[in-house]
């Protein structure tokens, strides 16, 4: 099974755990999967409402990339494929509008969309062609106990003449794959309405309270364990404003990478992104809201541990904290160690390598008096096999 890949937009950005996620499930179903590193935005939102033409032409070439390559597309984030989906059976039903719009698109690129390819988004490649018996029996870990409430959205259902849900009004199609990897599905009011992201740029109010409406909902539906109201604390400090305000947002949004240019922070970077974002920050620190790094990296690493991560990427300076906090057996990666007097590149919080030993970003050498003998694990080799890496030891050398 081999398709051609379409991250979409936010994928490569907020959403990368999306991306990651599909990346490894599909490693371990071997299904083969091409990027379409290539493959222009979909267009939804201010796109698709400006200039429906244009985004009809950018879609339409996505749709003939996958062509030239003889593979149908699969999507990952069910805004995007609702946006393919509407603009697929809006060419194919109009030839003599598909004709202007490959015309347009043959002009700078020299391609046309045929109709040929099938778009498809990721569940339903998972349900109907690789099967949801033969899923099952890829399960190592059933997800038991664990409640799982599916959020379809406005663009996976709407309009229904352009989706392969079963029943638009009330699909299944996501809990069925719940159900085959061990979790309890549950069904809330809100998993078939619109999260808010089409009018985020227009009034961010309601375009929170529309997420966070599903968030309760699913809550109350399940008893999920979401302690919904702490989402976001009460604020803990003082409301900033004027210049104090101006400055404290510069810093906090300088320990902040652009999702989309990442190689400046939140406070440099001219994107949309990073603008949008740098305002989020102005508008908690203006209610008060206040975290030191110290206390967030805490918080953070303490979630990861109790999701089941094995460790995570800080900054040395949390190191030590890091080890008291979720033990010796917790991973830390800890980039920005740079010898005394050497340019920091792209970190802000560096160390030298004697900080960061004396920090603790490493763990002692194991000697005869430490080694954790409880974990320490057999590899399972034969005799021979552990003779031939001895031999192979043997000889290397530093010369």
């Amino acid at each position: 099974m081999k398709y051609a890949l379409y991250t979409g937009c936010v994928a490569k950005g907020a959403g990368r755990e999306n991306l990651v996620a599909a990346y490894l499930a599909c490693e371990k179903l071997e299904i083969e999967l091409v990027e379409m590193t290539d493959a222009a935005c979909c267009g939804a939102g201010v796109i698709n409402e400006d200039n429906p033409m244009v985004a009809d032409i950018m879609n339409a070439r996505t749709f003939s990339l996958a062509e030239a390559q003889g593979l149908d597309i699969m999507n990952i984030c069910t805004t995007c494929q609702g946006v393919h989906r509407k603009a697929q059976r809006k060419l194919d039903g109009k030839p003599e509008y598909l004709t202007r719009v490959n015309d347009e698109l043959e002009k700078d690129t020299g391609r046309r969309y045929k109709g040929e390819v099938v778009v498809k988004h990721f569940y339903e490649v998972l349900l109907n062609d690789y099967g949801l018996a033969r899923l099952k029996e890829k399960v190592v870990q059933p997800l038991s106990g664990l409640k799982l409430g599916a959020f379809y959205g406005c663009y996976a259902t709407r309009p229904p003449e352009v989706n392969d849900l079963a029943n638009p009004d009330d699909p299944d199609e996501l809990e069925k794959l719940i159900e085959v990897l061990g979790a309890t599905p549950v069904r809330y009011d809100e998993r078939l309405k619109c999260c808010g992201f089409p009018i985020a740029m227009v009034n961010k109010d309601n375009s929170m309270q529309l997420g966070g409406n599903a968030i309760l909902s699913a809550q109350q539906a399940g008893d999920l364990g979401l302690d919904a109201p702490k989402v976001l604390e009460a604020p803990a400090g003082k409301p900033l404003s004027g210049e104090e305000l101006e400055i404290r947002t510069h810093e906090v949004s300088s320990l902040m990478r652009c999702p989309v240019c990442q190689g400046l922070s939140v406070a440099d970077s001219p994107t949309d992104s990073a603008v949008a974002m740098k305002e989020e920050v102005r508008d908690l620190l203006e209610l008060g809201y206040r975290e030191s790094a110290r206390d967030r990296v805490l918080r953070l690493a303490q979630l990861a541990a109790a999701s089941g991560l094995d460790g995570v990427v800080c900054s040395a300076l949390e190191a030590a904290d890091l080890r008291r906090e979720c033990g010796p057996g917790f991973c830390l990666v800890t980039p920005g160690i740079r010898l005394a007097g050497d340019a920091a590149g792209d970190q802000r919080r560096v160390v030298t390598p004697a900080d960061a030993l004396a920090l603790g970003c490493w763990p002692e050498p194991e000697v005869a008096e430490n080694v954790n003998t409880d974990e320490l694990g057999d590899l399972g080799l034969t005799p021979e096999e552990e003779d031939a890496i001895v031999a192979f030891l043997n000889t290397l050398s530093d010369g």
